[in-house]
């Protein structure tokens, strides 16, 4: 895969085992080439990953009143960008490595209202019920200009 990579690095915390949204200030079309989501506090109770194109998806609003055409409003699995991550109880981290899973930023509310596109939306979700924080690497690869 030929392109720009640029690494970012993000951290987000939780104070009671809720899920965790995380804008990802990326560009609004590449490649994911890495993952990196680590458990840096609380208790290892286990946690998922998910990584969407669309805020609404990753913030679980099933319609937002910006005028949408309403067939863009699909269910939130239709706007995963990488397969669900999953580290068990006891695990601090996962890892997605060395893929290439191609997204285009879709936000409604950027595109409706001459904003720039917001990027990818990662969320975490711990299992537990206790104050957690998530260091969190990602690589986005932008292609070349052909």
């Amino acid at each position: 895969m030929n392109g720009y990579p640029t690494t970012f690095q993000l951290q987000g915390s939780s104070s009671a085992g809720e899920a965790i949204v995380i804008n990802v200030p990326c560009s609004d079309l590449g490649f994911v080439n890495r993952l990196v989501v680590k458990q840096t506090s609380g208790t290892l109770s286990g946690f998922t990953v998910d990584l969407y194109d669309r805020e609404e998806a990753a913030k679980g609003i099933a319609e937002i009143n910006y005028g949408i055409d309403s067939r863009s409003l699909l269910d939130a699995e239709t706007h995963k960008v990488i397969p669900q991550q999953s580290a068990g109880s006891g695990v601090a981290s996962v890892s997605l490595l060395g893929g290439s899973y191609a997204f285009q930023n879709i936000d409604e509310k950027s595109s409706k209202h001459g904003m720039p596109p917001s990027g990818l939306w990662l969320v975490i979700d711990p299992l537990g019920i206790g104050a957690t924080t998530f260091d969190v690497a990602i690589t986005v690869v932008y292609p070349t200009k052909r």
